[in-house]
């Protein structure tokens, strides 16, 4: 049978087996400890677009769930429960693609991450060996507790703001730290350019907000004062504002910075949640004749798919309401995504940079997104990329490669990047994509020993990148 027909007839046995007669709702997990889920590391060079279109029909159909997929680099990891390996392995086997076993039991590996936090802390002695902050992962919480102490202890340079707007689908404000010289409170009247830096818009990429508390604690002070001279010369030219994490509700359902509690069987959390929490539909758009869905209510939105950036293409995204790449209904229903884009349009005539922290496989990466044509100020993306990539590879050796995104994971529409360079005109626009690299098996459950590096590398480069802004000649 031809491959692309059989993934399709595979799509259609999965889907079936999601109700029972009296369409009883099915949970997409079978338990949030991941216990026996294994990570494939598949070699998909030789698929066409046909075929890598079937395969994320299953996994719309719940077979399974692409954790990475670049048709450059002929990648594709995917994810897969016990109960659905052998239907996945027939998939692989019909369509002759080769793989590897990138993590063999991803409950055990959580275990394991939460044992050696717990074994840290225990045997820290927390009068003489404190345990740094930039030691874990934490809590939404805690991580606005840490904005406001250092607020308190930088009040000359540091404002924490609350982002206008509305507050998250379920209730919570997004912080951000300003930090300039000599600054002035309540609100960005500062006549000073402003640079926008963020992260966990993606609630699973934990090492994205453990960064963003690096970067603030290394332009106030608190972390490698050898760098102080560089940060005071940009901070005496520009304000910047740095939001650790503008997906909360996300965050802190994918277990909150909480790896003891991710390792628990029938945790109230997922911590390979990747979308926001506002209810989006039923799976698949089925609903029974009384309005009620056929087989699963669905939640959240995928954030970086949800920007008026060619989003009527819908290209690289899903209209089933389940899937992890669902771009909501339309751009900007998702309240932690009008939020930002609110506050960054209220900045148009301030704004200069834009930069979003993702993981995972070590790239920076240039708009755009939702053509495979390079901008007007390629050139110019490519020389500050590659500077920046430089930066980071001094620190620790780690290689970031500077790549278009549709070149590196095909045409995306809806992505942060391209809407901040479109519609605010911000020629210096850029995601990253931070550790592990591609040859991991970590993915983003990225050990808390390598947060620091990671803050260390990026650090580096961010500078350079402020160092190196585009000029009008």
């Amino acid at each position: 049978m031809e491959i692309r027909k059989f993934l399709f007839s595979l799509s259609v046995i999965v889907q079936a087996c999601k109700s029972d007669e009296s369409g009883d709702q099915f949970s997409l997990l079978v338990e949030n400890s991941y216990s026996e889920y294994k990570v494939l590391r598949v070699n998909i060079s030789s698929w066409t677009d046909e075929v890598i279109n079937e395969a994320r029909r299953l996994e719309e159909a719940d077979a399974m769930s692409i954790l990475l997929l670049s048709p450059t680099r002929g990648v594709m990891d995917l994810m897969v429960s016990p109960q659905n390996l052998n239907i996945v392995m027939m998939m692989l086997d019909e369509s002759k693609a080769t793989f590897t076993i990138q993590t063999g039991d991803l409950g055990e590996m959580l275990k394991q991450q939460a044992e050696v936090r717990q074994t840290r802390l225990q045997t820290s002695d927390i009068e003489t060996e404190a345990v740094s902050f930039h030691d874990s992962y934490h809590s939404y919480d805690d991580i606005v507790k840490r904005l406001e102490t250092l607020e308190a202890s930088h009040s000359d340079m540091a404002e924490v703001i609350t982002l206008p707007a509305k507050k998250t689908y379920e209730g919570r404000d997004i912080k951000a730290m300003r930090i300039t010289t000599d600054i002035k409170k309540n609100g960005l009247i500062d006549s000073k350019p402003v640079l926008w830096v963020d992260g966990g818009i993606h609630a699973r990429e934990w090492i994205a907000p453990a960064t963003m508390m690096y970067f603030i604690d290394v332009f106030l002070g608190e972390e490698e004062p050898e760098r102080a001279g560089k940060v005071k010369e940009i901070l005496e030219q520009h304000q910047i504002v740095i939001a650790p994490v503008i997906n909360p509700d996300g965050y802190i359902y994918s277990c909150d910075g909480d790896s003891e509690r991710a390792a628990k069987a029938g945790s109230s959390c997922d911590r390979m949640w990747r979308k926001t929490r506002k209810p989006s539909g039923c799976f698949d758009n089925k609903r029974m004749w009384y309005g009620g869905c056929l087989f699963q209510g669905c939640f959240g939105a995928d954030p970086n798919r949800n920007w008026d950036a060619s989003f009527d293409t819908k290209v690289g995204v899903s209209d089933n309401p389940c899937s992890d790449l669902y771009p909501g209904e339309k751009p900007f229903d998702q309240l932690c995504v009008d939020s930002v884009k609110t506050f960054l349009e209220d900045l148009k005539d301030k704004l200069v940079m834009y930069a979003t922290y993702h993981s995972y496989t070590q790239l920076i990466l240039l708009p755009w997104a939702y053509s495979e044509e390079t901008p007007p100020h390629n050139e110019h993306h490519v020389r500050v990329g590659n500077l920046t990539a430089t930066a980071i590879r001094e620190v620790h050796g780690e290689d970031y490669e500077v790549v278009q995104v549709s070149e590196m994971f095909g045409k995306v529409s809806g992505s942060s990047v391209d809407w901040v360079y479109d519609t605010l005109n911000v020629v210096d626009a850029y995601g990253f994509e931070l550790r592990p690299d591609i040859n991991s098996n970590y993915g983003f459950l990225l050990p808390e020993v390598e947060i620091r590096p990671t803050g260390e590398e990026n650090i580096a480069g961010l500078l350079v990148m402020m160092d190196n802004l585009y000029k009008d000649e």
